[in-house]
């Protein structure tokens, strides 16, 4: 929620995140651009994915 507003993401948004862990995951909201700012740190166990969306 961002000033109690819900945000949704369409379900294909995390379509290629394979293994996320969401731990790892944070998410920002910039008021004066009107961002929202997502990064995530993920892994398979064979190799780290970092992740920086928005």
């Amino acid at each position: 929620m961002i000033d109690n507003n819900t945000i949704e993401l369409p379900k294909n948004s995390f379509d290629d995140l394979f293994e996320p862990t969401l731990f790892n995951t944070r998410a920002y909201y910039d008021t004066k651009s009107n961002i929202l700012y997502i990064t995530s740190s993920n892994s398979d166990g064979a190799g780290v994915m970092k992740l920086f969306g928005l």
